[in-house]
C-alpha cells in the first residue's frame, strides 16, 4: 500500500524538560538536533511506523540534556500523569467513566517524559503503548493514549473491539494531535474521547466500509485482528511475538504477576497468533515448493514442522487447562501451565522467524510481481471455470443428504466466488501500482491475490472431498450395519438369558434402522456414528462370553475402521477453520489440535493397546465435534461475539460475505498494517509517524500485543 502522507507544517514552540536534577533542557524530537539556538529547519524525517515509512516535518532545538528514562509499565490506574502536565484529573475521570458506559470501552492515558526501553534507548510511541498496553494487561476493549511531552513523541494502542483502521487514524490526526501540538495535554485526553465517542455514534463519515489510499476495504473489526502476511517472520524489535512469548514465559526473570485470568487470556491470544503463523507458513511453503521445487524449500518446511510441533504441545497443555478448570481446579494452581503455553508459543514463532530474510530472497516478490500478477489472473479464470461443476455438485449433493452432512462446505461456492474476485481486484491494483513503480503495494495485491486464490482451490476441493466422503461412507454403512447385525447374533447365540443385553440390542437394532433410512436424504456420517457407539456398547457387555482372540480380531477391526471415519471428520473440521481462521477463536483450535494428536496416538496404540486407541478415539470425536460447533458459532456471532481472544470466541467476521480475517493471514492489508516482514509490507495509513494496525509483520507474522490490535502514534 502506498503511504498516506501528512506534513506537519507548524508546532508549537517548545516547553523546557525536566532533569532529574532540574536543570531545563529542550528535545526537539529528533535523535540529532543542530547546534544550540538553530532554528527549526522544517526539513522532512521518514519516521518507522507498522505501516511502512511516513513523512513528518521535526522541529530542532538547542541540544538537549538528559531526560528522565521511563519505560513500558505496569499501569496502576487509568490515569497516570508522571510528566505532571494534566491539571483536572477528576474531570477527565468523568469523561472516561462516561466513555466506558456509553460504549462499554475504557481509554487509559499516560503521560511521561520520554519513551525509552529498560537499557535507556529511545522507543518510538508505538512500540512504547504497545508494550505497556501488554504489560498492563489491557483487553479487547480498551485502548491507550501514551504521550511522552519532551520528547514530542505520543503512541496508541488498543483491543480488537475499539475503531477501524481509518476511524482510529482519523482520531489520531483530526482529534489527538491538533490538541497535543497546542501542548493542551488534558485537552488531548479530550478530544481522545471525542474521537472514540463521534466513532461509536457513528458522526465521523467512518464505517465498516470505509477504505484506505489503495481502494482495499476494511470493516470495523479488522483493526484488532493481529494483522498477517505470509512469509516468515521478521519481526520488529519490542513488538515481536517472539519477545512477547518471551515476557510472558515463566523462564523470564522479573516476570509480571499476572492474575491467572489475563495470563489464560494472554495465552488464548497467542494459541491464536502461533496457529495463525503456522497455518499461512504451510501455505507459503505449499505455493513455493510448485515453483522453486523439493530441494528449495526443504529447511522451510522443516521449520513450518518444528512450529507445529511446538504449537501442538501449547494446545495439548491448553485443552488439559480448559479441562482442570471445568473439574474446578482453581486458576492459580494452573499458572505454570499458562506461562509454559506462551513459552511454547514464542519458540515456534521463534523457529518461524529463523527463516525469515532466507525465504524472502527464495521468492523475491519485488522483482516477481509482474508475472505474479499476471498468474493471477490465469488462475482466476481456472478456477471461476470449475465454479458451475462445483455448483450442480454441490446442489445433487443437498437432494441425496441432510443439511447437517455437509455443514462444513454448504457456503463454500460463493466463498470461492467472492475470492476469485477479490484476487481479480488484487490483481488489478497490483498492475496499477507497477504503473506508477509502486512496487511495495504491488506486492502486497499479489500476496493477497496468491493466497484468495489458493483459499478459494481449497474451498472447491473441499466439495469434491465431501462428494467422495459421503460416498464412501455409503460402503462404511453397508459394513457397520453387517458387523453389528453379526453382533445381535452373537448376544443371541452366546448370551441368550441375559436381561441386560437386551436394552443393549434394541439400541442397536434402532441404529440399523437409522442408518438404512439415511442412505437416502440423510446423513450417512452421523448414522456412522451411532452405529459405531451401539457397537462398541454391545461388545463390551459380550467382551466375557467371547475368547481373547476373538476381542482381540474385533476391537482391532472397529478400532481401524473407526480411526479412519475419524481422519476424515477431522480433517473436514480443520479445513472447515482453516480456510476461515479470521473468524474462529481459540477455543475450536485447541480442540481440533488436540483431537488430532489423540488420532495420532490411537494409531501408535492401534496394534499394541486396541482398547486404549479406543478410549482415544471417544475423546477425539468428542473433541472434533466441539471444534465445529464452537467453530461454527464463533462464524455466527459475527464480529465480536464470544468475547475475543479471552473469551475463545471469535477475532473477525465476514464482510460482505468474505472472510477478511482469513485473507488478512495471507497478506491483505500487509502493505498497511505488518511493519516488515517479508512481502514488504510498507505503505497503509500513516499518521504523524505511525499509522494504526499490528506492530510485526512476517510470515505467518503478527502485529498486535496483549489482546490489542490497533496501534500507531508519531510526533506532534
Amino acid at each position: 500500500m502506498a503511504p498516506r502522507l501528512r506534513l506537519l507544517t507548524a508546532f508549537a514552540p517548545l516547553r523546557p524538560a525536566r532533569t532529574s536534577g532540574g536543570a531545563a533542557a529542550v528535545l526537539a524530537g529528533a535523535l540529532l538536533l543542530p547546534p544550540s539556538g538553530a532554528l527549526a529547519a522544517d526539513a522532512p524525517r521518514v519516521l518507522s511506523s507498522p505501516a511502512g515509512p511516513v513523512a513528518a516535518h521535526v522541529v530542532a532545538g538547542p541540544t538537549p540534556l538528559a531526560l528522565p528514562a521511563t519505560e513500558p509499565m505496569d499501569l496502576p490506574e487509568q490515569i497516570v500523569d508522571e510528566a505532571g502536565v494534566l491539571d483536572d484529573k477528576a474531570s477527565l475521570r468523568n469523561e472516561l467513566a462516561t466513555l466506558r458506559d456509553d460504549h462499554g470501552m475504557q481509554l487509559f492515558v499516560v503521560y511521561v517524559d520520554e519513551f525509552t526501553d529498560g537499557s535507556g534507548a529511545a522507543m518510538s510511541g508505538e512500540d512504547w503503548a504497545e508494550q505497556t498496553f501488554s504489560d498492563s494487561g489491557l483487553g479487547t476493549k480498551d485502548a491507550l493514549l501514551a504521550v511522552a511531552v519532551d520528547q514530542r513523541r505520543y503512541g496508541m494502542w488498543g483491543g480488537q473491539e475499539t475503531v477501524s483502521a481509518e476511524e482510529g487514524a482519523r482520531i489520531e490526526t483530526d482529534y489527538v494531535e491538533p490538541a497535543l501540538s497546542r501542548e493542551d495535554w488534558s485537552g488531548a485526553v479530550s478530544a481522545a474521547v471525542q474521537g472514540f465517542d463521534d466513532v461509536a455514534e457513528g458522526t465521523t463519515g467512518g464505517g465498516a466500509d470505509s477504505r484506505g489510499g489503495d481502494g482495499f476495504g476494511f470493516p470495523v473489526w479488522l483493526l484488532g485482528v493481529p494483522f498477517l502476511i505470509g512469509g516468515f517472520f521478521l519481526l520488529r524489535n519490542l513488538g515481536s511475538p517472539k519477545r512477547r512469548g518471551q515476557r510472558h514465559g515463566a523462564a523470564q526473570s522479573g516476570a509480571r504477576a499476572d492474575s491467572p485470568e489475563q495470563l489464560e487470556r494472554r495465552a488464548a491470544e497467542l494459541l491464536v497468533q502461533v496457529d495463525d503463523a503456522v497455518r499461512s507458513s504451510d501455505e507459503e511453503v505449499r505455493y513455493s515448493r510448485a515453483q522453486f521445487g523439493e530441494q528449495a524449500t526443504q529447511e522451510f518446511t522443516h521449520a513450518v514442522q518444528v512450529a507445529r510441533g511446538k504449537a501442538s504441545e501449547a494446545f495439548a497443555l491448553k485443552q488439559r487447562v480448559d479441562d482442570a478448570l471445568r473439574q474446578g481446579t482453581p486458576e492459580e494452581s494452573l499458572r505454570g501451565e499458562l506461562e509454559q503455553i506462551t513459552v511454547l508459543a514464542g519458540e515456534a514463532l521463534a523457529t518461524l522467524e529463523a527463516q525469515g530474510e532466507k525465504f524472502e530472497r527464495l521468492r523475491d516478490l519485488e522483482a516477481r510481481a509482474p508475472e505474479v500478477l499476471r498468474q493471477i489472473t490465469r488462475r482466476a479464470d481456472e478456477l471461476e471455470a470449475r465454479l458451475p461443476g462445483a455448483r450442480e455438485q454441490l446442489r445433487a449433493l443437498q437432494v441425496s443428504y441432510s443439511p447437517g452432512s455437509l455443514t462444513t462446505v454448504g457456503g463454500n461456492i460463493e466463498q470461492a466466488e467472492r475470492l476469485i474476485a477479490s484476487a481479480r481486484q488484487s490483481s488489478a491494483n497490483g498492475q496499477k501500482a507497477l504503473g506508477t513503480d509502486d512496487r511495495r503495494t504491488a506486492v502486497t495485491a499479489a500476496r493477497t491475490g496468491e493466497d484468495a486464490l489458493g483459499q478459494a482451490a481449497d474451498l472447491l476441493d473441499a466439495v469434491d472431498g465431501a462428494r467422495q466422503t459421503l460416498e464412501n461412507s455409503q460402503h462404511e454403512l453397508a459394513r457397520a450395519i453387517g458387523s453389528i447385525s453379526q453382533d445381535i447374533a452373537d448376544a443371541e447365540r452366546l448370551r441368550p438369558d441375559d436381561g441386560a443385553l437386551a436394552p443393549l440390542v434394541q439400541r442397536a437394532q434402532q441404529a440399523i434402522a437409522h442408518a438404512e433410512s439415511s442412505r437416502s436424504g440423510g446423513d450417512p456420517l452421523a448414522a456412522l456414528a451411532e452405529l459405531e457407539a451401539a457397537e462398541d456398547a454391545i461388545d463390551a457387555a459380550l467382551e466375557p462370553a467371547r475368547t481373547a482372540e476373538e476381542n482381540r480380531r474385533k476391537i482391532s477391526g472397529t478400532v481401524g475402521q473407526r480411526l479412519a471415519r475419524l481422519r476424515a471428520a477431522h480433517a473436514s473440521v480443520d479445513e472447515f477453520i482453516r480456510t476461515r481462521r479470521g473468524s474462529v477463536g481459540s477455543r475450536a483450535r485447541t480442540e481440533i489440535s488436540e483431537a488430532g494428536r489423540l488420532l495420532d496416538a490411537a494409531e501408535h496404540r492401534l496394534q499394541s493397546d486396541p482398547r486404549a486407541a479406543m478410549e482415544l478415539l471417544d475423546q477425539a470425536e468428542r473433541l472434533i465435534e466441539s471444534a465445529r460447533r464452537d467453530a461454527e458459532d464463533d462464524l455466527q456471532q459475527g464480529p465480536f461475539g464470544g468475547g475475543g481472544y479471552g473469551g475463545y470466541g471469535p477475532r473477525g467476521g465476514n464482510y460482505g460475505g468474505i472472510d477478511i480475517g482469513s485473507l488478512v493471514l495471507g497478506g491483505i492489508l500487509s502493505g498497511g498494517f505488518g511493519g516488515g516482514g517479508f512481502g514488504g509490507g510498507g505503505g497503509g495509513f500513516g499518521g504523524g509517524g505511525g499509522g494504526f494496525g499490528g506492530g510485526g509483520g512476517g510470515f505467518g507474522g503478527i502485529g498486535g500485543s496483549g489482546g490489542g490490535g490497533f496501534g500507531g502514534g508519531g510526533r506532534f
